[in-house]
């Protein structure tokens, strides 16, 4: 939830990528987020980012895009009760 929130503000995520993670459910690489394997590819991502204006506008734009494809009722609640059902079973 808190990356497509953060996405939904225009704010581009860089986040580990993690196996079955939330991130890579939601993120794809440098068009709506960032995924790095390790500390470093976090850190270079970042400063990418901070140093690329047009990347950073590129991802952001499209980061909102992608965040108003998550509808609460559609699609959070949804993967939501599901998580929490695999989590309880």
């Amino acid at each position: 939830i808190i990356i497509v929130e953060a996405m939904a503000l225009g704010t581009p995520v860089v986040a580990y990528k993690a196996k079955n993670s939330a991130a890579q459910q939601v993120i794809t690489d440098f068009h709506d987020g960032v995924l790095a394997n390790d500390a470093d590819g976090l850190y270079n991502a970042i400063c990418r980012l901070l140093s690329d204006k047009m990347t950073y506008s590129a991802i952001a734009a499209n980061a909102v895009k992608t965040a108003g494809e998550y509808d609460w009722d559609r699609k959070i609640i949804p993967a939501l009760a599901e998580y929490y059902d695999g989590i309880l079973s």
